[in-house]
């Protein structure tokens, strides 16, 4: 039906818009935030303007944590750690890249897979997903680098991200996100493997159902990582209150768990 297709690819634009606008707001808002910083107020006099960058003595060197517990909780978000100021400019802003590289890349391969789904698919939109998940895959992975040196080495370091229960809960939706691209991932290859093997059969009703609920699963789950990381990146949430592996525990619980049941399920699916 030509006019499904036309209000699937209306969606499709509208979730990449979407992402678009979370990460556009949320790197406006970073850079603003550091400018302020930087600069010295307008009501102080050139002489006062001057002293402040004057230091007579040495300043001692302190850890984002010690930092941040020096620092009403609003303005936590405006530290920086010491990774970050040390770091290469030019690495820093290449990891960013890659990072929000990697999000634009799985949320148009999702919307590939979720407008192509479909019973009864042709040997060519069957390609056509396995290509979709394969550059998927790829993407997730630059995601996983990219994030990691973003929180050790780039971003605020790990001493301020270890202690906010907005990071660990951003991760467990990746979790999620990774456990439901498990089911559709093990379908997709064994039908190209099927497919290479001249033993191509066309594609139930049962199972495309069953992929598109978990394609739809990913999409949701894929939102909610823009609006997490805003809150992470303004420090709402932080607490030292909670030890961090209590947090990093539900991440592998989440992604093992849920990971095993959906591969399980693909494994023993039978139309």
């Amino acid at each position: 039906s030509f006019k499904l297709q036309k209000v699937k690819m209306k969606v499709s634009f509208a979730a990449i818009t979407l992402v678009l606008v979370q990460i556009l707001e949320d790197v406006s808002a970073w850079s603003s935030a550091s400018v302020s910083t930087l600069r010295p107020p307008s009501s102080l006099s050139k002489l006062d303007r001057r002293s402040i960058f004057k230091v007579s003595e040495p300043v001692p060197k302190m850890t984002s944590t010690e930092l941040n517990m020096m620092l009403p909780m609003e303005e936590v978000s405006m530290v920086v750690s010491d990774a970050s100021t040390t770091a290469s400019p030019f690495l820093s802003a290449l990891a960013a890249y890659g990072h929000y590289l990697s999000i634009m890349l799985i949320t148009a391969c999702l919307v590939v897979e979720r407008v192509t789904i479909k019973a009864n698919m042709s040997e060519e939109e069957e390609t056509r997903m396995a290509i979709a998940d394969t550059t998927l895959g790829a993407s997730g992975l630059l995601l996983a680098v990219s994030g990691y040196y973003r929180v050790v080495q780039y971003g605020k370091g790990w001493e301020f991200y270890s202690h906010e229960p907005v990071f660990w809960l951003k991760l467990v939706f990746v979790a999620i996100f990774g456990a439901c691209s498990f089911f559709p991932t093990t379908k997709i290859i064994q039908r190209s493997i099927a497919q290479r093997n001249g033993n191509f059969t066309p594609m139930s009703e049962k199972l495309a159902a069953r992929m598109t609920t978990l394609i739809n699963a990913e999409l949701l789950a894929l939102f909610t990582i823009p609006v997490t990381a805003t809150l992470m990146a303004r420090g709402i949430g932080y607490t030292d209150m909670i030890p961090w592996q209590v947090e990093a525990a539900l991440v592998p619980l989440v992604l093992v768990g849920l990971g095993g049941k959906y591969i399980k399920e693909a494994l023993d699916f039978e139309d």
